[in-house]
């Protein structure tokens, strides 16, 4: 039997073998403006039992197939948070003790009063939304907490980048600097070289020119290396020290400024490449 109401204050199951009972029970609770589902044993009702999200349950003791205490046992173990009402005609203090060991909401004789019903079902319902209530906010806190660590963790990671970049500065302050993404992209340089490939370009360049670009378009290795072997022994986490570059000119890709490099990578606590650093010293 399965209320119609589209708007209930709550999702009832009742399990009960007598159909004089589930008929009682489920009037009384759609009166209220509940939706009722009833089942006659465990059996009936045992594939729908801990998907569709009841708000209590009220569960006959004696039943034919499983008894109550057993189904009361399985929703225990399986965590669920499904408020249940025990009910029984032959009531002892072995099943009163079994009920509340495994977690039910209340132990009630029959025939039980309509009014002590009805209070305890608003009760289990109240009980069951404050934990569903707490349970999410948990979620949520544990979630934003992950977020946090992980913006932690990636400003930990760019302070340290920052650090390492400062560091680079302060140590070659009469270099030329440049660092790029692990893909050669460039991301910083200092003003010395901006100034030394404006005078290649023969024009005042600003930094979000070169911003971006492949560091590969402003300078030649003159040694027996490509760029991309240059690149492959950073990732493997050499260094390279002194190798001689030229700066590219626009139109010839010769330039009179003959330099030399000491490159080194940047790599993050996974040991991941993050950035590649280009320290470039005059040779004339």
């Amino acid at each position: 039997m399965v209320s119609s109401a589209q708007s209930h204050l709550g999702k009832i199951l009742v399990i009960d073998d007598e159909l004089a009972i589930r008929k009682t029970v489920g009037s009384m609770l759609q009166k209220q403006n509940y939706l009722v589902e009833t089942a006659e044993d465990y059996n009936a009702i045992k594939d729908k039992l801990f998907v569709s999200n009841y708000d209590a349950l009220i569960l006959d003791i004696v039943l034919p197939d499983v008894d109550g205490i057993s189904i009361l046992h399985e929703i225990n173990k399986a965590n669920l948070n499904l408020p249940t009402i025990m009910l029984t005609g032959a009531p002892s203090l072995e099943t009163a003790k079994m009920s509340v060991k495994y977690g039910a909401f209340d132990y009630l004789i029959k025939p039980v009063k309509k009014e002590v019903l009805l209070n305890d079902v608003r009760n289990a319902i109240q009980k069951k939304r404050l934990i569903d209530t707490k349970k999410a906010l948990l979620e949520e806190l544990h979630q934003k907490n992950e977020e946090l660590e992980l913006l932690v963790e990636q400003r930990t990671q760019e302070l340290k980048l920052s650090e390492i970049r400062h560091r680079t500065v302060i140590e070659s302050v009469n270099d030329l600097i440049v660092i790029t993404d692990a893909e050669g992209q460039i991301k910083f340089s200092n003003d010395i070289f901006m100034d030394e490939v404006s005078k290649v370009f023969n024009r005042d360049i600003p930094f979000k020119e070169v911003k971006d670009k492949f560091i590969g378009s402003f300078f030649t290795i003159t040694a027996q290396m490509t760029l991309d072997e240059v690149f492959q022994r950073i990732m493997e986490g050499g260094e390279l020290d002194a190798l001689p570059i030229t700066l590219n000119h626009p139109r010839t890709m010769q330039s009179p400024f003959l330099l030399q490099a000491l490159i080194r990578g940047i790599f993050n606590e996974d040991l991941i490449l993050q950035e590649i650093i280009f320290i470039i010293s005059r040779k004339h």
